[in-house]
C-alpha cells in the first residue's frame, strides 16, 4: 500500500493502512493541544465500530496522528461529534 499523506483518508471503513511517520517538524509537547507539529504528521481515520455493531461508522468522528523524534514515538488522537 502506498504510505499516507497528511491529507490522505481511505474509503473503507478499518481498511488496512499504512503510514510513514516522518520525523516531527518541530519539538512535539503533551499538553493536549494538537498543535502544527501535530498536524502535519501522518494522518490516519475512517475508524468502526466493533462492538455492539461491527464495521460501523462511528459515532464520533475520530483521527489519529503519528509523528516521531531522535528518541520517541508519538501518537495523538483527536475526536468531534459527528454531522
Amino acid at each position: 500500500m502506498l504510505p499516507a499523506t497528511p491529507t490522505q483518508a481511505t474509503t473503507s471503513l478499518n481498511a488496512h493502512t499504512t503510514l510513514r511517520a516522518q520525523p516531527s517538524v518541530a519539538p512535539i509537547v503533551i499538553d493536549g493541544v494538537l498543535d502544527d507539529a501535530w498536524l502535519q504528521s501522518a494522518r490516519f481515520d475512517n475508524f468502526a465500530e466493533f462492538i455492539p455493531d461491527h464495521l460501523v461508522a462511528a459515532g464520533v468522528a475520530t483521527e489519529g496522528y503519528v509523528t516521531h523524534d531522535d528518541t520517541d514515538l508519538y501518537i495523538a488522537f483527536l475526536s468531534r461529534p459527528s454531522d
